[in-house]
């Protein structure tokens, strides 16, 4: 079932432009899998906007999961 114990919100991504820029982030996603699938379909209005990466962030944790690159390919 759900847990809505601690909120909603705690893994999001930071965006990295090709200057190694941060350049903002998404909005907070309650698991890494959702967040994954948003990256899916999202991921050429990105990279339309210039982001070359992006670092899944664990918020509650405050640490970087992983980075990936965002190629056109």
């Amino acid at each position: 079932g759900f847990h809505h114990g601690r909120g909603s919100g705690m893994i999001d991504w930071s965006y990295i432009d090709g200057n190694g820029e941060t350049t903002g982030s998404s909005e907070k996603f309650e698991t890494q899998d959702a967040a994954e699938a948003w990256v899916g379909e999202a991921w050429e209005g990105l990279v339309e906007l210039g982001i070359a990466e992006m670092i899944l962030r664990d918020i509650d944790g405050g640490s970087d999961v992983y980075r990936m690159g965002l190629s056109p390919e």
